[in-house]
């Protein structure tokens, strides 16, 4: 792979930057790690994750690379940047009803209720549906990290017009998948060529699994978030049986 080809390109064309996104427990950091190890960026010492406008414009301004950067919540200016294509932006969603399962058994959320009451999950919501209907945004669902992870590598490479062979392919899917980044959870990684810090922090993988939500939750919080959900399930066509 040719990074020093892929790094003047970049430079030629003004795309400061590759960005992952998604709201959390989407499945942005196995996304994330996807994307890092085919652009094979060099390690960095600058945090690469950004929550506000603010964040982001510093981070822009420190240098121009192919670092890749990551996201929970939406920021209009890196919509504005993907929409003129002076950013990558690659998406992931996932049920809402798994995401809220995952942060229930993490201990980050007792009852649905009270997400439902602050509004916690009509922002998730939202934030996704937003960054979803972003021209030019490349969107991956959770379940195709999960079920068709060659596919989506593949995908990642194509759009970044990385050519990779089915060796490399093979050996991104393994050192990014969830049961060997359970293991590397707090360590420096050697990925395919190069180290990287992976993102994940301590508990930050409850099981992987997905339709999960079916045998979690009781019927009548199924029953509440597939009415209080139905804008995002329908959007991203989830059922609600």
């Amino acid at each position: 792979m040719n990074t020093s080809l892929f790094s003047r390109k970049y430079s030629a064309l003004e795309i400061k930057d590759i960005v992952v996104c998604g709201v959390q427990r989407s499945g942005s950091t196995l996304l994330f790690n996807m994307v890092n190890e085919v652009v094979h960026s060099k390690p960095q010492l600058l945090d690469t994750y950004f929550e506000n406008e603010r964040d982001y414009r510093k981070i822009l301004q420190q240098e121009r690379s192919t670092l890749v950067k990551k996201n929970h919540v939406y920021v209009p200016l890196l919509a504005k940047r993907v929409k003129q294509k002076i950013s990558y932006g690659f998406f992931t969603h996932r049920d809402i009803r798994d995401i809220i399962v995952s942060f229930i058994q993490l201990g980050w959320l007792k009852e649905v209720d009270d997400w439902i009451k602050n509004y916690n999950i009509k922002n998730m919501m939202y934030n996704s549906i937003l960054y979803a209907s972003t021209p030019n945004m490349q969107i991956i669902a959770y379940e195709d990290l999960v079920r068709k992870p060659e596919k989506v590598v593949q995908y990642i490479a194509n759009t970044l017009e990385i050519p990779l062979t089915k060796e490399q392919i093979k050996q991104i899917v393994e050192h990014t998948s969830i049961q060997q980044s359970k293991k590397d959870i707090g360590k420096e990684v050697v990925g395919q060529q190069y180290p990287y810090v992976s993102q994940y922090i301590d508990k930050h993988i409850a099981d992987g699994k997905i339709d999960k939500w079916r045998t979690f939750l009781s019927s009548e919080d199924q029953q509440k978030l597939n009415e209080y959900c139905a804008e995002y399930l329908d959007f991203f066509g989830y059922s609600k049986n």
